[in-house]
């Protein structure tokens, strides 16, 4: 009788185990379905960029008006990376110094 103790102690430590990852697995997967839906309506609601365009400059209009005329806005395809985007931003910068100096 005391050696079916630590099999059974096992086996149910071995279950409980199995359980935990099976929900750990299955919850990481709920929401999936909700963001994709959100995404597709915030797509959907998306303004045009003339639209988003003319509501940053009004924002910075708002913010700091005397250095509003100093920015240029650009849509930026959601298809280029973060290190695309990094390189126009910083041929950017280095144009503008260029024009300073």
């Amino acid at each position: 009788m005391a050696s079916t103790f630590p099999v059974n102690s096992v086996t149910f430590f071995i279950v409980l185990l199995s359980f935990c990852i099976l929900s750990v697995t299955q919850s990481s997967t709920i929401g999936v379905k909700y963001i994709s839906l959100l995404l597709e309506i915030q797509d959907q609601e998306r303004a045009l960029p003339s639209v988003q365009l003319s509501a940053a400059r009004g924002v910075l209009n708002r913010l700091i008006p005397s250095h509003s005329l100093s920015f240029e806005f650009r849509i930026v395809s959601k298809k280029c990376s973060k290190s695309e985007i990094g390189t126009l931003i910083s041929k950017f910068i280095n144009f503008a110094r260029a024009l300073i100096l």
